[in-house]
């Protein structure tokens, strides 16, 4: 099971932890602030990285490229998290 981006929301008013549900290896994907407009402010686009440990602050994402660029992947800017292959998410009722 994947957790898309329109589950995120539920997922998060329920009270669920969702960083419980990633697990090293997964792809997940994060809102990142890509610069801002005149007329609507920040900005943010979507980049997918594949989860490498989990600290302080929240999982660890390699987000590709020459030297593995490093991201931070916490509760407030996850929109989606895929299984890496072979393994499957735990159900709704296993994440609570």
């Amino acid at each position: 099971m994947t957790i898309t981006a329109e589950a995120m929301p539920i997922l998060r008013d329920a009270g669920v932890d969702i960083e419980a549900a990633i697990h090293a290896g997964d792809r997940v994907t994060i809102r990142v602030r890509s610069g801002s407009s005149l007329r609507d402010g920040q900005e943010y686009r979507e980049k997918t990285g594949r989860a490498v440990m989990h600290g302080p602050a929240g999982w660890v994402l390699n987000m590709g490229g020459h030297y593995g660029t490093p991201a931070i992947a916490n509760a407030e800017n996850i929109v989606h998290v895929g299984p890496k292959k072979g393994r499957r998410h735990e159900t709704r009722s296993e994440l609570r």
